[in-house]
């Protein structure tokens, strides 16, 4: 075992200078811990640029610290009492993301096939969970960037899923309808189009959808004040890269005032 693990993570300062500091920390009771070290936050890369290169490549770096030709790096290990190093890079989605290692503070040691093996599989696993985290923050990030973009919208804007349940509405749909998603949710949203519209409008939304086409609709749809509006819904069907059908997403706009006119003439 080891004296001390811990997990640096890279970024950039105000400057624009990489820069690396320390996340975590597991020592022994033997070891000054260095977590709440400010020696240990924000440490540009130019300190450690001798080492980078094998680092930035996904290569073990591993190194007795009195051993180094860098003095001034030297130094700099031996006033923490680190003795011996071995380093693993965690790279995340091919880029250099920061590095998980082990330390020993008491006398120099040299790291066997196994250490290494150990730590660079615990190093893929932590890349493997960074990715997760980046990829669940980056699908929330764009649910809140569509659904202000979808609220501010001046069209009626509704999303399904892939068994056709209404997972989002947004609010020129409420303003109009005064049926929010929870209403939908606890009924049905073909009981707000007219009666005599509905067999011919659900119908059709049906059959498109078991074949996975777009769909363009007209029809008469209940407005807030209790009063009839006509029309037009548009919809298409939403696939990932992979092929996976996850729902319809679709717009409504008012076309009343058009299509009183039309019968006019």
């Amino acid at each position: 075992s080891s004296d001390r693990a811990h997990i640096f993570e890279n970024s950039k300062n105000e400057s624009g200078e990489l820069i690396t500091s320390q996340k975590f920390e597991c020592c022994s009771s033997e070891c000054e811990p260095h977590i709440n070290n400010p020696a240990f936050q924000n440490i540009p890369f130019r300190v450690f640029k001798d080492h980078l290169g094998e680092l930035q490549e996904d290569a073990v770096f591993t190194g007795l610290t009195g051993e180094w030709e860098n003095k001034e790096i030297q130094q700099w290990f031996v006033q923490k009492e680190i003795k011996s190093l071995l380093i693993v890079p965690i790279i995340v989605n091919q880029e250099y993301w920061g590095t998980v290692g082990l330390e020993d503070c008491h006398k120099p040691r040299m790291w066997s096939d196994m250490d290494r093996g150990v730590l660079k599989t615990f190093a893929t696993s932590l890349a493997s969970a960074v990715e997760r985290k980046k990829a669940g923050e980056a699908i929330l990030e764009s649910e809140a960037r569509f659904r202000y973009m979808a609220d501010t919208a001046p069209v009626m804007i509704w999303v399904t899923d892939e068994e056709d349940r209404v997972t989002y509405v947004n609010k020129s749909w409420v303003k109009f309808t005064g049926i929010t998603l929870e209403d939908i949710k606890e009924s049905n949203w073909s009981l707000s189009v007219h009666p005599e519209d509905v067999k011919g409008a659900v119908q059709e939304y049906s059959e498109q959808f078991k074949q996975r086409c777009p769909v363009l609709l007209e029809y008469r749809l209940k407005s807030i004040t209790g009063k009839y509006r006509w029309v037009i819904d548009q919809a298409i069907p939403r696939f990932l890269p992979n092929g996976t059908f996850l729902g319809y997403i679709g717009s409504l706009i008012d076309i009343h005032d058009r299509k009183l006119s039309e019968e006019k003439i």
